[in-house]
């Protein structure tokens, strides 16, 4: 493709979203509207539209669109889980502080943490709303912050410039079946739309209503008690023998939580054009969620009736089951409501400005103290409430290209802020007690002041050069940490930093695009890893450490794009290294050991990636898409843990593969098989994790998907598909689904 060839681009706030994979961005048209923005970024980038989605992908939650795109997924459980991280072809799930995900610009990204207790708030967006999704791959452009380090995900959302509606819903069920849990998981979704525009004024209204059971996402387990039993334990069966992911022998008692989960998301967007130039935009997003955690004990007694308390004897050693089942409710209730502006100031400057805030108006969990059989048997718990967690954003950015001139200029400002409030109580009634005693508070902001500039400059008719950089004011302050006998308050700390970024790209007349990227990334500790320390499964403690230093990356990308009539062929070589890394981990350098969130001084990941994209290949009607990548994360130095340097960092599988072939037998039929293969890899930094394929590993995984989509007159289609139709069983700690089966039935009116 030769550097004159046009490509059509869609405005995305952050950045305009690519029709194809790779591009130069040129001047594009604001949908329907006379602003332009000046789009010259240099980018390596992945996508797919909602027609394609619709079409090839089993879609129930946005999230489902990162199945098939090159190294990136949404680390999904179940239908309705919450808890979805983006894991990239450099930063692994668990790591949501190196994933930033934008619809239209407003920021959906959790950045209050830096765990699954923080994940991107997909559920913000609804796939009839979308438009598009994108995934832009490392820290190269300087108007993102450092968390881009990983991916950063772009949705596109749609007001139709025509009034349209639409009708969707769709069921779908799991046969599951993992140690003695043998059943059927099932659920529905039901979503409503309608937009358009008439003269100046346009609007999208939208609601989704999602119902699932999710199947077990834990298990209640033990390494081999050493304790003999007496006579006062009781005997009981049903139990299971087996290795956890480091080889040792351990029981199974059963699942801990299967989620029963009711969404609820309305959105309401509206758009004025207030000139010819000129367009202010507003949206009022809400999402609710209730959601009943249920537990199940494979042990039996002597009658056959189940076990939830006491000690029990297993093979004549005892075990203590009070606190291993323990159902739980939670109430959420989150809102988002943000203010855009765009105009064409001439036909040299363009400005755009979005505001933002999101609220979590709601959230309350309460779980028991002690195992109940279910969450209709009472008593005394806990209460954890985050009432008033959020973050707000403001994003300024301004274009400047002037007339017959060689550079097109970018520069902008975003601030940030990140409001952390978590408190835990006591209750004497965990189902519909008050707020009792404090057991801990968990307070603190972080906020971030960013300056960005970056010139394009296309200094030969097949050259440009891209030179920019971020200047970062960042601060955490109000930290305080209450436990149920002591209280702390921090000091506020601040940091600065400048990011450098630079890009050559060299156009061939044959359609050859090559392109040198370094970018520098800091990624400053999140309020919760200052602020707050987390326990798992009530034994488990990690630490927070208001010292912890900012992760600083070094990245670097060289790739080769080859465009052809019918499609486009990309590989590329990466390479970061990353100083102190955070991550919790035993520091045995001191006596006593020490256990928290700490800073590994260096890792380096490195590795290649190739993707493909073709219409009508091979034969007409058949198209194809594909990606493999490669990756080798290690750990060069770890001065607190010095044993684990050499060793693989943690989630980040070796390869990573995916392919599509979707066959169009008419314009109203198609049919789509895909897969996806994912490799080795750890999640403990010492690497004696090797038996990945049980509950609590990281698995290898491949899961073949079909999908079949049909439009039948006057506006109604229908399709059907499965997900991992050779029933493959994975694990990332957690289950991975088992086979799925879907039907959808949909009604558009245009």
């Amino acid at each position: 493709m030769s550097r004159s060839m046009k490509l059509t681009y869609l405005v995305c706030g952050m950045s305009s979203i690519l029709y194809a994979d790779e591009a130069i961005l040129s001047e594009v048209m604001v949908n329907g509207n006379n602003v332009k923005v000046v789009e010259e970024l240099p980018i390596t980038s992945s996508g797919i539209s909602a027609k394609k989605l619709q079409e090839s992908t089993n879609l129930v939650n946005i999230e489902d669109a990162l199945k098939y795109l090159p190294s990136a997924m949404a680390r999904k459980r179940f239908i309705g889980d919450r808890n979805a991280l983006i894991t990239t072809r450099t930063s692994g799930t668990n790591y949501s502080a190196r994933a930033l995900l934008y619809a239209d610009g407003i920021a959906l990204s959790n950045s209050v943490g830096n765990s699954s207790s923080y994940p991107p708030r997909w559920a913000m967006v609804t796939p009839e709303e979308t438009d598009r999704v994108d995934i832009v791959y490392g820290p190269f452009l300087a108007e993102l912050p450092g968390n881009s380090v990983g991916t950063t995900v772009l949705i596109t959302t749609k007001i139709p410039e025509t009034f349209e509606s639409t009708v969707e819903t769709q069921y779908f069920f799991e046969n599951y079946e993992d140690y003695n849990t043998k059943k059927s998981f099932a659920g529905s979704q039901t979503e409503i739309s309608a937009g358009g525009k008439n003269g100046k004024f346009g609007f999208f209204a939208n609601a989704n209503h999602l119902d699932s059971d999710g199947h077990p996402t834990s298990y209640a387990t033990s390494t081999l008690s050493t304790t003999n039993a007496t006579g006062a334990d009781q005997s009981v069966t049903g139990y299971i023998k087996d290795k956890d992911q480091y080889g040792n022998d351990r029981i199974v008692f059963g699942p801990t939580s299967m989620d029963h989960t009711v969404q609820d998301t309305a959105k309401i967007k509206l758009s004025y054009d207030l000139t010819s130039n000129s367009k202010i935009s507003y949206l009022l997003g809400m999402w609710q969620n209730d959601s009943e955690v249920s537990v199940e004990s494979y042990l039996k007694d002597s009658s056959g009736n189940p076990v939830y308390n006491g000690t029990v004897d297993i093979d004549g050693k005892r075990y203590n089951v009070d606190s291993l089942f323990r159902p739980s409710t939670r109430e959420e209730r989150h809102i988002l409501n943000a203010l855009m502006y765009k105009v064409a100031l001439d036909k040299e400057w363009n400005m755009e400005a979005i505001a933002s805030l999101y609220d979590y108006v709601k959230d309350e969990q309460r779980t028991p103290s002690t195992s109940k059989s279910s969450s209709s048997t009472d008593g005394a718990g806990t209460i954890a409430d985050g009432d008033g967690t959020g973050w707000r954003n403001l994003n300024l950015k301004f274009d400047y290209k002037p007339k017959n001139s060689f550079h097109a200029f970018r520069f902008g400002y975003l601030f940030d802020n990140n409001i952390l409030e978590y408190k835990t109580y006591n209750t004497s009634s965990w189902l519909h007690g008050n707020l009792s005693s404090i057991s801990g508070i968990f307070q603190g902001k972080t906020s971030t002041n960013a300056f960005f500039a970056q010139d394009g400059w296309s200094f030969a008719e097949n050259m440009k050069l891209t030179l920019g950089a971020r200047y970062e004011q960042w601060k955490a302050y109000d930290g305080y940490v209450q436990s149920s006998s002591t209280s702390q308050n921090y000091d506020t700390r601040k940091e600065t930093d400048i990011s450098p970024k630079l890009s050559l790209e060299y156009f061939t007349d044959n359609g050859l695009i090559l392109k040198v990227s370094a970018g520098k990334a800091v990624r400053y500790p999140t309020v919760a890893e200052l602020y707050q320390y987390s326990t798992t499964a009530g034994t488990s403690i990690t630490n927070n450490d208001p010292n912890l230093k900012p992760e600083k990356a070094m990245s670097y990308e060289l790739s080769a794009v080859k465009e052809f009539e019918n499609g486009s062929t990309r590989v590329s070589l990466f390479h970061e290294d990353i100083k102190d890394t955070i991550y919790s981990q035993t520091n045995n350098t001191v006596t006593p050991n020490i256990t928290n969130l700490q800073n590994i001084d260096e890792i380096r990941t490195q590795g290649i990636e190739l993707a493909s994209q073709f219409v009508n290949a091979l034969v007409d009607g058949l198209d194809l898409q594909g990606a493999a990548t490669y990756t080798k994360s290690e750990i060069i130095k770890n001065s607190k843990r010095p044993s684990t340097e050499g060793n693989d960092f943690v989630n980040i599988p070796d390869w990573r593969i995916s392919a599509v072939a979707t066959y169009h037998q008419s314009r109203d039929l198609s049919y789509t098989l895909a897969g996806r293969y994912s490799g080795t890899q750890h999640s403990n930094i010492d690497n004696l994790d090797n038996n990945q394929d049980v509950y609590g590993g990281q698995s290898k995984y491949c899961s073949i998907d079909t999908k079949v989509s049909y439009h039948l007159s006057n506006g109604f289609s229908l399709s059907g598909g499965i997900d991992n139709v050779n029933n493959n069983k994975a694990y990332t700690s957690h289950p991975y689904p088992q086979r799925t089966f879907f039907a959808k039935l949909r009604y558009d009116y245009k």
